[in-house]
C-alpha cells in the first residue's frame, strides 16, 4: 500500500470525523468521530517521513504554514462560528491541525540545522530572554496573557527558523555529537509550549507524535508498528486507565491526552492506523501532494456551507 492510498484513508476518516462533529443530529456522530482517531497517527507519520525525505525542507514548512493560515478561516467559521451569526476568524485560538503539522516540521528543521551549528548560545540566548518575556507578561493583570505570549513564540519561531539557516556551520560535526544533539533540542520546548497556547488540534501532543516518529527512525514494518503502537498507547490508554484507577499505581501522563475522560474505544480505533503503516510499503504513489494540500480546508468550507444552508431552513 503506497502513501497515496494510505493518505486517501486517512483523508477519509478526518471527513467522517469532521461530519459527525457539524452534524450530530444525523445519528451517526460517536462513531463517526472514533474513525476520525485513525487520521492523526498516519498524518504525523507521514509529516516525520516528509521531514526526512524532502528535497527542500523550507519550502516543504513554508508551504505547511501556509495551508494553515488558508485553512484557519473555514475551520473557524465552520467549527466556531455556526451557533451564531458572528463570522470571524481568530488566528491564535482553536486552531486546526495544519498548525499542528507545521510546529511539527519547524521543530524537526530547527533541531536538524542547530546540531551542527557553530555558537549554539545564541539560540540558549533567545530562550532566556523569551521565557523571561513570558514570566513578565504572564504577571500582568487585565490584558490576554495568553495571546501576548502567543505572538512572542510565533516571533521566537520565525526567528529560531533564521538565525538556524544563517548560522555558520561547526568545522567538526563528529566531536561531542550527543552533547549537540541535546543542546539543539532544547530550543524546541517553547514551541511545543506555543502548540498549547495556541490550542491546536491534538495541541502539544500532536507535535510530540510527529517528534516521536522522526526521532525513533523506525526502519522497518514492524519497528514503526511497534513505535506508532506505543505513541498511541501513551496517548489514549494510559491517561485512561490512570483517571479510571485514581493515579493508583501510577503517576500523572505529563502530556494529557486529547481525549482523557474518554473510553478506550478511541484507543482500539487509533490502534487501526497501525495496521495500516504495518502493510505501506514505503512508496509514493502518484504525486498529487497538492490534492491532500487543498482537500483540507475545501471539505471543511463544504461542509460549513451545507451547515449554513441547514440552519437557515431550519430557522424558517
Amino acid at each position: 500500500m503506497t502513501s497515496f492510498i494510505i493518505k486517501i484513508i486517512a483523508s477519509i476518516c478526518m471527513l467522517l470525523d469532521h461530519f459527525g462533529t457539524i452534524f450530530p443530529a444525523f445519528g451517526v456522530s460517536e462513531i463517526f468521530r472514533l474513525i476520525g482517531r485513525i487520521s492523526l497517527p498516519i498524518y504525523a507519520y507521514m509529516i516525520a517521513q516528509g521531514c526526512r525525505y524532502t528535497k527542500n525542507i523550507d519550502k516543504y514548512i513554508l508551504r505547511l504554514g501556509v495551508f494553515a493560515i488558508i485553512s484557519e478561516i473555514p475551520y473557524d467559521l465552520t467549527f466556531y462560528n455556526y451557533l451564531g451569526n458572528q463570522f470571524t476568524v481568530n488566528y491564535f485560538n482553536d486552531t486546526n491541525v495544519f498548525y499542528t503539522l507545521f510546529l511539527g516540521a519547524s521543530c524537526i528543521t530547527i533541531y536538524e540545522k542547530l546540531k551542527t551549528k557553530q555558537h549554539l548560545w545564541v539560540a540558549s540566548l533567545l530562550l532566556l530572554l523569551t521565557s523571561m518575556l513570558e514570566f513578565i507578561i504572564s504577571g500582568f493583570e487585565g490584558i490576554n496573557s495568553r495571546l501576548f505570549i502567543s505572538i512572542i513564540l510565533c516571533i521566537y519561531l520565525a526567528t529560531m527558523l533564521g538565525i538556524s539557516k544563517v548560522m555558520p556551520e561547526r568545522e567538526n560535526t563528529s566531536k561531542n555529537v550527543v552533547f549537540y544533539n541535546i543542546l539543539a533540542f532544547i530550543p524546541l520546548l517553547p514551541i511545543l509550549n506555543l502548540a498549547n497556547l495556541l490550542r491546536t488540534d491534538y495541541r502539544m501532543q500532536g507535535v510530540v507524535y510527529i517528534l516521536l516518529f522522526y526521532f525513533i527512525k523506525p526502519t522497518n514494518k514492524i519497528a514503526r508498528s511497534i513505535v506508532m503502537t506505543a505513541i498511541i498507547t501513551y496517548h489514549y490508554a494510559y491517561p485512561y486507565i490512570y483517571s479510571k484507577t485514581g493515579g493508583f499505581l501510577l503517576s500523572p501522563p505529563p502530556v494529557r491526552g486529547m481525549f482523557y475522560d474518554s473510553n478506550l474505544n478511541n484507543f482500539f480505533f487509533a490502534l487501526l492506523a497501525v495496521i495500516l503503516i504495518f502493510i505501506y510499503n514505503d512508496k509514493q504513489g502518484p504525486k498529487v501532494k497538492w490534492i491532500f494540500y487543498i482537500f483540507y480546508p475545501a471539505h471543511i468550507a463544504i461542509l460549513g456551507v451545507i451547515q449554513f444552508f441547514l440552519r437557515d431552513f431550519s430557522l424558517k
